[in-house]
């Protein structure tokens, strides 16, 4: 009788016990859910925002390599005097 008596408190104390962490994880995990959500959300709108900042810089380029670069094919052609005039200069 004494032992049944000691068991019956321990196994009153244990229930709710293991019915506890179940109610405290709840939030916990909405919590950390909302949070990975938010987390989430805020990266979304730099990303975005990077991508529609490169996409022109991007297409200007594409543009640009389409497009022949006449000035620089041009100046090897055509010779640079002063320089020439230059190193005569200090010799």
């Amino acid at each position: 009788q004494q032992i049944r008596q000691l068991q019956q408190p321990h196994q009153q104390q244990i229930r709710p016990l293991q019915q506890a962490p179940q109610q405290q994880i709840r939030p916990l995990q909405q919590a950390l859910l909302q949070l990975v959500r938010q987390q989430q959300q805020a990266l979304q709108q730099p990303i975005r925002q990077l991508q529609q900042a490169l996409r022109q810089p991007i297409r200007q380029l594409q543009q640009a390599h389409q497009q022949p670069i006449p000035p620089l094919q041009q100046a090897p052609q055509q010779p640079i005097p002063p320089l020439q005039q230059a190193s005569h200069r200090l010799w």
